[in-house]
């Protein structure tokens, strides 16, 4: 069986040293189901996909919200233009600077840059690595 995680906002994860602290940007609070039980803990050896999602830079958020403003007004030289899917994938890339320092810090995690594969927009990065790696990586435990 192949499990799949899905990390998503991984912002500043890439300023972060091994040694500093994590931060949770989301917490998921999950209702217990009868039909739920725990389980044994993943071997820390099995290999898993793991994908990190990289956030949207806040000053292309700003500009984005720019964009749409003017694109919306009848007012706006812009109106009525509206944005192709390549458009709105280039407003909300990660900056190059932010894709390289996460890939370095993976890197310097025990990944190697070879085994990464980052999405055609840039927002994704993706790997296979062990249980063991991803729990150090996003420090925690399955």
């Amino acid at each position: 069986m192949r499990v799949f995680v899905a990390i998503v906002a991984i912002q500043h994860a890439a300023m972060l040293s091994l040694t500093e602290r994590h931060d949770v940007h989301t917490r998921r609070m999950v209702a217990q189901s009868s039909s739920w039980h725990k389980g044994p803990r993943v071997p820390e050896d099995q290999i898993i996909q793991v994908k990190l999602g990289l956030a949207t830079p806040q000053a292309s958020v700003a500009a984005a919200e720019e964009v749409l403003q003017a694109v919306s007004d009848p007012a706006s030289d812009t109106f009525g233009q509206y944005l192709s899917v390549g458009d709105i994938a280039r407003i909300f890339a990660p900056s190059p600077e932010q894709i390289r320092e996460t890939a370095k810090w993976l890197n310097d995690s025990g990944i190697p840059r070879s085994s990464l594969r980052i999405s055609a927009h840039g927002d994704r990065i993706s790997f296979n690595a062990t249980v063991g790696q991803a729990q150090q990586l996003v420090n925690t435990q399955w």
